[in-house]
């Protein structure tokens, strides 16, 4: 094994995705294609070192699945995207970070537009 090689999301809606993570993650389009086995809408997104494989289903074969827990972002100021994300009424799961890892980061997870959990995370050593 060499390393991690993309994270594949299973998205609702691609478009909604795509603009999420461009606009308010800092993510940009690598590519984007049609799967022609089953149809899926499949868009790579790069992002913090890191390729992100959205995929939207024809069929609702994947509905309710997440194959993930959560991804997890590195930020510099957890405070500052949480200021911006209250004002544009994107869900965070608290009113102020925690601090994790003894003291060695400060987190709060936000939710993209299918619920999936982001953690925002910044590095305090």
């Amino acid at each position: 094994m060499n390393g991690l090689h993309h994270i594949g999301l299973v998205v609702s809606d691609i478009e909604k995705s795509i603009s999420f993570y461009t606009n308010n993650l800092g993510f940009s389009l690598q590519e984007r294609w049609i799967n022609p086995r089953n149809g899926a809408q499949i868009a790579l997104l790069n992002g913090f070192g890191c390729t992100y494989e959205l995929i939207e289903y024809v069929r609702d074969d994947y509905e309710g699945e997440r194959p993930y827990n959560h991804i997890a972002v590195l930020v510099d100021h957890v405070e500052k995207i949480m200021e911006e994300f209250q004002r544009k009424s994107i869900w965070l799961d608290g009113d102020a970070p925690r601090i994790i890892m003894q003291g060695r980061g400060k987190i709060i997870f936000c939710c993209g537009p299918d619920g999936e959990l982001i953690e925002l995370h910044q590095r305090l050593d």
